[in-house]
């Protein structure tokens, strides 16, 4: 970085402690870091808590974000009046793509002899932590703390699965709740909003100096955080749709991904043919099922931190619930969605009386992209520019209920409520077939 700042840590200076590791973005540093930190160090006594600032994450980062020199700076200035808080540069020095992995082994070989190394992290990232690379390693090089709050825990089930995967016994730490993130931060500035007492005071000064996260100049695109989005920026950006195919690939397993690349590549068919957006189209088939890795009580512990109020039925109905938790993650993650993209992907599970054209299109692509075998799927797929947009989902949507049906499945209680505000346009098509040819289940 060519300099060093007040406040850098240097591992080669402790002697014998006890160091939290904090890893992320900071993109920017913003209370909840800092909160975490403190209340995490405390808990545990640690003698430090490092701010680590992420160099090349394993999935890219969308054009919108600080360079790493002024991510690091504001980390700095974040930790400046706190003695217990310091922050490193070493994952920005490091070239190529950085993985944890990596990096506790690097504290390892540049700490001394009797330090521990404690690796904090929040519930929802811990619940993914036996697809990252090398999970079998990570329990050797470092022990893990897991910061909780309200609606963000993490249950018996999980941590067998994570301690079976990483050798992992982690310590949970509750923390106090705050819903700041990041993006939306970004956001709030470009669309002129204050962000003071979200982030410390110097850091907000920094970000003004900078210029940092401001709405782009004529001929690019801004975000516009009062409206939710246009989906102009999200859709129209290659390197946004790039870094978060590559984020899904981390977050789902090859078979979910392949799906995935199926659905937004005929969401992207269908909209030219039926004269939806594309890019829209093609971004919402990406993101349709982010959610998807988690298990039954993952995805109902992502519901809770998410702050969704749920019917005792859906509930009941874990697997069709990642449709509706990742409409709400996505759009608190990524303002610059539009509210259309983030309805279809919320609605691409159980459907709805008044489904657009983009969720319609999300909708059937779900279920006749390439990866979809069988003889009532080919018969759907030869009906594309032959029904009408509409008319083509109702027949989807009625095979997928027989197919439901066939497989004794329960069915959502207002499936007949939806069905019955389509039947005016019904005409007499049937997908007739006796083969299963469903991969895995609708949900």
């Amino acid at each position: 970085m060519g300099h060093v700042r007040s406040n850098e840590w240097v591992p080669e200076k402790e002697e014998g402690r006890r160091i939290g590791i904090l890893g992320g973005t900071f993109d920017p540093v913003h209370a909840a870091h800092l909160v975490c930190a403190e209340a995490v160090g405390a808990a545990l006594g640690l003698d430090r808590v490092v701010l680590m600032p992420a160099g090349v994450p394993s999935f890219k980062r969308d054009t919108a974000a600080a360079s790493a020199e002024d991510r690091l700076s504001m980390a700095n200035l974040a930790v400046a009046d706190n003695p217990r808080l310091a922050y490193s540069g070493l994952e920005v020095e490091r070239a190529g793509v950085t993985y944890t992995a990596d990096t506790l082994r690097e504290l390892r070989r540049r700490l001394p002899a009797g330090c521990e190394i404690v690796f904090i992290m929040g519930a929802d990232s811990f619940l993914t932590l036996d697809r990252w690379h090398e999970a079998a390693s990570l329990g050797g090089l470092a022990s893990f703390a897991v910061a909780t709050r309200p609606g963000a825990t993490v249950d018996a089930p999980a941590l067998a699965r994570i301690r079976a995967a990483c050798g992992i016994e982690p310590v949970l730490v509750p923390v106090p709740p705050l819903d700041i993130a990041s993006r939306a931060l970004r956001a709030r500035v470009a669309a002129g909003e204050p962000i003071r007492y979200l982030v410390p005071d110097e850091v907000a000064s920094f970000i003004e100096r900078r210029g940092l996260y401001e709405a782009r100049g004529e001929g690019e695109k801004a975000v516009d955080a009062k409206q939710g989005g246009g989906g102009d920026a999200a859709r129209n950006d290659e390197p946004f749709f790039a870094a978060r195919r590559d984020e899904l690939q981390g977050r789902v397993g090859p078979r979910r991904f392949r799906h995935s690349l199926g659905v937004s590549d005929t969401a992207g068919e269908l909209a030219h043919v039926y004269g939806v957006d594309e890019g829209e189209a093609r971004l919402a088939g990406l993101l349709h099922d982010w959610d998807k890795g988690l298990d039954d009580p993952g995805i109902l512990a992502r519901a809770d931190e998410l702050g969704l109020e749920l019917s005792d039925e859906l509930r009941s109905m874990p697997r069709v619930l990642h449709g509706i938790t990742a409409a709400r993650a996505l759009g608190r993650d990524f303002p610059e969605l539009s509210p259309a993209l983030l309805q279809a992907i919320e609605r691409h599970t159980l459907g709805a009386p008044d489904m657009s054209d983009l969720d319609m299109v999300l909708y059937i692509a779900d279920a006749l992209e390439p990866g979809r075998e069988g003889k009532r799927v080919e018969k759907l797929r030869r009906q594309i520019g032959k029904m009408g947009l509409r008319e083509l989902f109702v027949e989807v949507y009625a095979y997928w209920v027989e197919l439901m049906m066939e497989r004794k499945s329960h069915i959502y209680s207002k499936t007949v409520d939806i069905w019955n505000a389509y039947m005016p346009v019904r005409r007499p098509f049937v997908a007739s077939g006796s083969d299963d040819p469903m991969p895995y289940g609708r949900a």
